[in-house]
């Protein structure tokens, strides 16, 4: 059943809905999830799972996703259920001289923020993993690089939620939402609508895109206050014309 208010409803029931619901029920503020379908069904039911910080550009997105990977280091036993973490680390093939190239350029902007990645050659890069093709240019390895289940971690969220008053609403897809004074004063729903709002879609929702570890980030801010979290122009118009 769908309550009529809350501090706080998060729209996606994927691993960013999950982990914002988690981390606002860890600092005691109340909020429900709405989900369209079921929990993790969407992007988190379909994607690799990868905690890759190779991937990223120095700037905003290699610091969030350090922010992520060191959420990770402890987030199984906060969560006291299985996620299938692994830190294994993980490397980037090149095949040819021109991504090998583009790669030395990217891996030394990235060492000289401090990341902990290195060029590996075709000889090196097959002694530690030997089904690697002879074709290849060389790799780039990141030990910090690992993985998780994407679904056991947005119901490992969710479980922890629940057990701490948080909630999780499945087959409510949002219909609507209220706006006054460009402030969000209500969500409709097929099963009722709700007071309180942040926005987490998937790649089904023109929303906001969040990695993982941003629940906390989010958590935090609405924590002091900033409640009103800005719309994507292209979400308000989707669901309020």
């Amino acid at each position: 059943m769908l309550p009529r208010n809350t501090e706080v409803v998060i729209i996606g029931g994927g691993v960013i809905g999950a982990s914002i619901l988690y981390h606002l029920s860890r600092r005691k503020i109340t909020a429900v999830a709405v989900e369209q379908n079921e929990l993790a069904t969407g992007s988190s039911g379909a994607c690799d799972g990868l905690i890759f910080l190779q991937s990223k550009k120095p700037g905003t997105h290699l610091q969030l996703a350090l922010e992520s990977k060191a959420r990770f280091e402890h987030l199984q036993d906060e969560l006291d259920l299985q996620v299938e973490y692994r830190n294994p680390g993980g490397m980037i093939i090149t095949e040819n001289e021109d991504e090998l190239t583009a790669m030395v350029s990217l891996v030394e902007e990235q060492r000289n923020t401090g990341l902990d990645v290195c060029l590996l050659n075709p000889h090196e890069a097959r002694e530690m993993e030997p089904s690697l093709s002879d074709a290849i240019s060389g790799v780039t390895f990141c030990p910090l690089d690992a993985k998780v289940n994407p679904i056991l971690l947005t119901l490992a969220f969710i479980s922890w939620a629940q057990r701490h008053g948080g909630r999780a609403v499945t087959d409510c897809e949002v219909t609507g939402i209220e706006v006054k004074s460009r402030r969000v004063r209500a969500v409709h729903t097929t099963r009722g609508s709700i007071e309180g709002f942040v926005m987490a879609a998937g790649h089904e929702g023109d929303g906001v895109a969040l990695s993982p570890g941003t629940g906390a980030l989010i958590a935090e801010l609405i924590d002091m206050g900033s409640t009103h979290i800005p719309l994507d122009e292209f979400a308000l118009a989707r669901f309020h014309p």
